[in-house]
């Protein structure tokens, strides 16, 4: 199986485990003496049975879950899967409309719940934050809890940035003297 192949498995087989609840599906991709990595600031998972303490703590302590997996980044037998599941608790109630109006404003676009969540393909190109919200588990048209996907294409935004910058200096220095 090419790397590109197996990669694009193993972020089919997290997508529909985790949002199924399938601890046996998502430990099945590890290897006995895997290292599973999944925040910046707590441990690894070691072998099978740190993966699956990780992921049914993490099923513990979700209600409805949806996850996006970006198309993988290959080097040669190595490849990198992005993956977006960000679950926002508010201390009070809101509606999805109001999430979103928090978020509205320059550079971010609202992407319609009728598309797929932004990933890294489609916002390629594009100049401004794209983001997606989905109200949690919950009755009513409010909740406290929200997934929220954000995309951007970050090369582009910090290349804006410099220019942005640049402009903003040299309108500040315009004989070009530093002080």
């Amino acid at each position: 199986m090419k790397t590109v192949d197996a990669a694009r498995r193993w972020g089919s087989v997290w997508r529909s485990g985790w949002e199924s609840k399938d601890t046996d599906s998502i430990v099945a991709l590890y290897a006995d003496e895997a290292r599973h990595w999944s925040a910046p600031f707590r441990g690894p998972g070691i072998g099978r049975d740190g993966v699956r303490a990780y992921v049914q703590q993490s099923f513990d302590e979700e209600d409805e879950i949806h996850a996006w997996f970006a198309e993988p980044v290959v080097d040669g037998e190595r490849a990198a899967v992005a993956c977006w599941a960000t679950l926002v608790e508010l201390g009070k109630a809101a509606t999805v409309n109001e999430v979103e109006a928090a978020l509205a404003g320059d550079h971010i676009d609202l992407v319609s719940g009728e598309s797929d969540p932004p990933s890294n393909l489609s916002a390629a190109g594009q100049e401004d934050i794209m983001a997606r919200v989905r109200k949690d588990s919950g009755v009513g048209e409010k909740g406290t809890r929200f997934w929220i996907w954000l995309a951007a294409d970050n090369l582009k935004l910090m290349a804006l940035n410099a220019i942005a910058c640049a402009t903003e200096l040299r309108r500040l220095r315009p004989l070009g003297k530093v002080q």
